[in-house]
C-alpha cells in the first residue's frame, strides 16, 4: 500500500491531482470530456483522452501495464492501493493529455509480497528523460522536469494546476521505504498509434 495521502479524507482524494477549471489559451471547437478539464491547447483538440494502459520509461527500462487503483482502508487508515506487477493509475487523477496530473504509482521492491517491482529502476531517472503513457489509441510523451523525496503523508507535494503533467510515485529508499520518490514530467507531445 502506498501511504501518500493518509491524512486526506476519502472525499477529497480524487481531486488531489486534477486541476480545477482551466481556460484554454486559444478557442477550442471541442467540448471537454464529461467531468474533465479541457485538453491542453495544441494537443489534438478533437481527441478525447482515454485511460492509461501502458507506461514506458525507456531510459531506465520501465515498461509496464497500468491498472486503475482506489484508496482503501488498511489498519484503520486510508491509503492508496498499490497494484501488483503493474503501475496503478490513481482514481480521480487526470487522464493523459488533460490539464492536471496523471498520478501513477508502483512498487520499488516487494520482498514480502512478491508483487512485482515495476518501479525498481525509477530512482535512476534523470531530468530530461521521457515518460511515455499509452492509451488504447495514443501515446503521450512527458519530459521529466523534477524529482523529489517527500514524506509519505505529504499529499500537497503532488503538483496540480493548468499544465498537463504526470507524476510517478514509489516508496524510497529500498528496504526502509520511509520516503516517497516523486518523478514529475510535463507533456511535450502526443501521437496517434498506428492501426
Amino acid at each position: 500500500m502506498l501511504a501518500l495521502g493518509l491524512s486526506t479524507p476519502a472525499a477529497e482524494m480524487p481531486a488531489l491531482a486534477r486541476a480545477s477549471a482551466v481556460e484554454p489559451a486559444a478557442p477550442s471547437t471541442a467540448a471537454p470530456a464529461e467531468g474533465r478539464a479541457p485538453l491542453i491547447p495544441g494537443v489534438d483538440r478533437l481527441h478525447r483522452p482515454g485511460r492509461p494502459e501502458r507506461l514506458v520509461v525507456e531510459s531506465v527500462g520501465i515498461d509496464t501495464a497500468v491498472v486503475p487503483v482506489e484508496p482503501v482502508l488498511s489498519r484503520g487508515r486510508l491509503v492508496w492501493q498499490t497494484a501488483d506487477s503493474a503501475a496503478g493509475h490513481h482514481a480521480g487523477s487526470a487522464l493523459p493529455g488533460e490539464a492536471g496530473t496523471v498520478v501513477l504509482s508502483g512498487h520499488l521492491n516487494t520482498p514480502l509480497s512478491g508483487g512485482g517491482a515495476v518501479f525498481r529502476s525509477l530512482p535512476n531517472v534523470r531530468v530530461g528523460d521521457l515518460i511515455q503513457v499509452y492509451t488504447s489509441d495514443r501515446v503521450y510523451r512527458y519530459e521529466v522536469r523534477e524529482m523529489k523525496l517527500v514524506d509519505p503523508d505529504q499529499v500537497d507535494a503532488i503538483p496540480s494546476g493548468p499544465e498537463a503533467l504526470v507524476t510517478l510515485i514509489t516508496c524510497f529508499p529500498d528496504w526502509t521505504f520511509g520516503k516517497r520518490l516523486l518523478v514529475t514530467g510535463v507533456l511535450v507531445d502526443s501521437a496517434a498509434l498506428p492501426g
